[in-house]
Formats: C-alpha cells, sequence, structure tokens
C-alpha cells in the first residue's frame, strides 16, 4: 500500500469552545529538540522563550519535547541553558511566526547542515502547522520527518502486524512525508503545513532503508512496537484526539566520543485538547 500525500489540508475548528477561552486566544506549540549538536560539547539542555515569559519556556534535552501556549504575535528566541547559575542563556535562534491563536503548530529545532556533525553546527527551527482535525474511525493520522544528521534520503517502511505495510518513499534530509520544509540557520521557517496521511489505526514497526534500497534488506533504523492507535476522550467539555508525527534523528555516524546521539525514532503524540491547553 503506497501512501500518497496530496492531502487537502483544513482548519481546526472549535464549535463549543469559544466560551471556554478567554481573550486574548493563543496558539498551542510542541517544541521539538532535534539537533544533535546543540549543546553537545557540555552536555546542556536548550532553553525556548517567547516574548518576556520566564516561567512558560520549556528546557529540553535531546531529543525531547513539550507543549505550550504562547501568545501569538510575540518573538520567538532558542538558546543554550547557562553553564552556572546568573549567566545568560547563548541565544542561537530568533525570530517572528505568524502564527494564528486557536491553532496548533510544531516547532522543531535540527541542524542546518545536512552533514555536520561538529558542536558548533548551525541550527534553525523549522516551523509547522498542525491539521488535527480526526481521522474516520479504525483510522490514524501520522507524518514522519527526516532530521537524522549523515543520513541519507530514506525509505520508511511501517509494517502492522498483519496486512501490508505502509510506505513513505525517499525522503531527504530536513524534508517531510507531507510537504518541503526549510531549517534557515540561526531562524525560524515560514510557518508550513504539514499534511498527515490517514492509516489504519495499530501496532507497526518501523523500518527505515536507504531510498531504492531493497525492500528486504537490512533497515539502518528499526523500531518496534510504535502504536499508533489515536487516544479519543468525550469527557469533559469536548472530546479531543491524537495524531502522530515520527521523527527520525541523532547522527547515522556518531562523532568520535560521542555516545548519546545515535540514530533514531521519535513519536510525537499530538492532541487537540483546546479547552483543557488553550488558556
Amino acid at each position: 500500500m503506497l501512501l500518497s500525500f496530496a492531502l487537502g489540508l483544513t482548519s481546526c475548528t472549535d464549535d463549543g469552545v469559544d466560551d471556554i477561552l478567554e481573550s486574548p486566544a493563543n496558539a498551542r506549540v510542541f517544541f521539538g529538540q532535534f539537533s544533535p549538536s546543540l549543546g553537545l560539547a557540555d552536555n546542556l539542555n536548550t532553553d525556548f522563550f517567547f516574548g518576556n515569559n520566564t516561567t512558560q519556556n520549556p528546557r529540553l534535552g535531546f531529543a525531547a519535547f513539550a507543549s505550550r501556549t504562547p501568545t501569538p504575535g510575540v518573538p520567538f528566541r532558542v538558546g543554550i541553558q547557562p553553564a552556572a547559575a546568573g549567566e545568560l542563556a547563548t541565544e542561537v535562534i530568533s525570530g517572528m511566526p505568524e502564527i494564528e491563536g486557536r491553532k496548533n503548530y510544531t516547532a522543531l529545532v535540527a541542524n542546518a547542515d545536512a552533514s555536520s556533525t561538529q558542536g558548533n553546527a548551525p541550527v534553525g527551527m523549522i516551523f509547522i502547522e498542525d491539521d488535527l482535525t480526526p481521522a474516520p474511525a479504525g483510522s490514524t493520522k501520522v507524518r514522519f520527518i527526516h532530521l537524522a544528521v549523515g543520513a541519507p534520503a530514506v525509505d520508511v517502511y511501517l509494517v502492522p502486524s498483519a496486512g501490508d505495510p505502509v510506505i513513505i518513499r525517499n525522503i531527504a534530509y530536513g524534508q517531510s512525508s507531507g510537504g518541503n520544509l526549510s531549517i534557515p540557520a540561526g531562524g525560524l521557517s515560514d510557518v508550513t503545513p504539514v499534511a498527515f496521511a490517514q492509516i489504519p489505526a495499530g501496532t507497526y514497526r518501523a523500518e527505515v532503508r536507504p531510498a531504492g534500497a531493497d525492500p528486504a534488506s537490512q533497515p539502518v533504523l528499526a523500531v518496534n512496537n510504535l502504536n499508533l492507535t489515536p487516544r479519543r476522550n468525550t469527557g469533559g467539555a469536548r472530546e479531543y484526539w491524537e495524531a502522530f508525527t515520527i521523527v527520525a534523528n541523532g547522527y547515522l555516524t556518531q562523532p568520535s566520543g560521542v555516545t548519546s546521539r545515535a540514530l533514531r525514532a521519535t513519536l510525537i503524540s499530538h492532541d487537540d485538547n483546546f479547552a483543557d491547553e488553550i488558556r
């Protein structure tokens, strides 16, 4: 079953939520840190800031992510965690994304240079608009983003316990299964819709191979038991649901002396629970 990515995007609707939300309407952003070189030399975490907010910014290690609700129209900054108390974070990314209230976004930090393994490799942020309308019953929504430094373009096989695999073909570094991306060094990309594809819900084995490789060949990355069954909750103010992003990240070949940035796949679960998350 060849995956088709010519998918139309629709805006999220929030019927019944307006009475719950207060002005100004915030957006919901999943922040992820997927640059294997950022903070590597001193094993430092990464700080995300928006506007003058100093209490809600996530501090993330490598391959970690967190959800926050920033107000549109404020600048974003990404910095390296201070080495000592009282020091200011070293800013590495800044910009002003054109986000809107009551919408979902994903912001991922990644190496702007697809091949550099140096500790000072330039980094940028991909800013994605998410369509989190629910998939039909029995289905789920999934997309793949290639952020594995040093890895060639890849084919991704999502192999269910029964039935035919879903095949995502020829995704290059910095690209996705649902649309083209860009990683500007030191800045933020334009806000770009990246489509999810609908596939049968279930548990999958993910196998990543160089693009065009024999499907029976040894994968360069394999991950078992990826649960791609969306959670649905009809309690509270409204129903919410889940969609999934698979991010290939880390180094294809780790630099000498590095042991904590191996090639991996990270599963991000997005939920559209505006009633609880957006203030």
